[in-house]
């Protein structure tokens, strides 16, 4: 169980930076 909650927890890192990534990728095409 807790190595469940580990992954989960990277796996939502790694979805929150790609999220920022795009997010900063998008921002960028507005300018």
């Amino acid at each position: 169980m807790k190595e469940k909650l580990e992954r989960l927890k990277v796996i939502g890192t790694r979805a929150g930076v790609a999220m920022a990534a795009l997010s900063e990728a998008k921002g960028d095409t507005d300018e």
